[in-house]
């Protein structure tokens, strides 16, 4: 029956908040007949979170966790629910906990790198998102979680394990934009220009009618990095590419913004 329900939660688009009250109410139902269930209180946790009511779904989960029985689902739902909130020292509290209870799962170990990237400890951070990747249960690697994991290595400057996780991501998405441009800021942060530019000159070739926005993204990367001759030179290719577009699709009020965007940038 439990099955049925937590089925019947999830609707076509996203979550229905007329239908959250709906199984909120029945699971509170089932609730007053079990109080204690932990498994209850963990799903009506779930649907306060979906709701967007913070307060209703920490109460369910410290009911649980506060029920003595150290149960690590609830920790890494409060982690997440804290991090989501903004409550960055009180998520990292819970998903150590949840690690500490000796939970290996790469979600443990993947909630537990952006939470330390959100405190911009990235050493911390680059650490649990390299146990991820080496995690044999991690099998669903998708784009994002390949750049996010090189973005951290980056900023914590571990070169090595940058570079090996950056060569397994463009291996398996080969067309992943960001990917690429890290390919380019990787050989950036060593100072090696030239081979840079031909990664990111190869990239703008390579899907020409985002020229513009590659040049914008690709001349604020030479810009941090101090380049800042190369920075403009991008910046004015990526106006010229603008100018070369449609006019109905240059008129466009996204492309009207990017081209304020570059102007500016120029004459800085």
């Amino acid at each position: 029956m439990r099955a049925i329900f937590w089925q019947l939660v999830f609707v076509a688009g996203g979550w229905s908040h007329g239908l959250l009250d709906e199984q909120i109410e029945a699971v509170s139902r089932e609730l007053a007949q079990a109080p204690r269930d932990e498994e209850l209180l963990l799903k009506r946790a779930e649907l306060h979170r979906a709701h967007g009511d913070y307060p209703k779904a920490k109460a369910d989960l410290e009911r649980v966790i506060g029920g003595g029985n150290d149960y690590a689902e609830a920790w890494f739902s409060l982690a997440r629910l804290e991090r989501e909130a903004g409550h960055l020292p009180a998520s990292k509290v819970a998903i150590l906990r949840f690690l500490e209870l000796g939970e290996s799962e790469p979600r443990g170990q993947r909630e537990a790198a952006i939470i330390f990237e959100g405190l911009e400890d990235w050493k911390t951070s680059a650490k649990y998102w390299r146990d991820v990747f080496g995690n044999s249960k991690f099998l669903t690697r998708t784009a994002p979680d390949f750049e996010a994991s090189v973005r951290v290595q980056i900023a914590a400057k571990e070169w090595a394990a940058a570079g090996v996780l950056l060569g397994e991501g463009v291996r398996k998405f080969p067309n992943a934009i960001p990917l690429i441009q890290l390919q380019g800021e990787l050989s950036m942060t060593h100072g090696r220009w030239d081979e840079a530019h031909e990664i990111l000159q190869r990239l703008r070739g390579r899907y020409p009618t985002l020229a513009p926005r590659l040049c914008l993204q690709e001349g604020k990367m030479w810009a941090a990095y101090r380049q800042r001759g190369r920075a403009r030179e991008v910046w004015q290719i990526g106006l010229r590419a603008l100018n070369q577009l449609p006019a109905l699709r240059r008129d466009q009020p996204g492309m009207v913004a990017l081209a304020t965007e570059l102007h500016h940038l120029l004459k800085k």
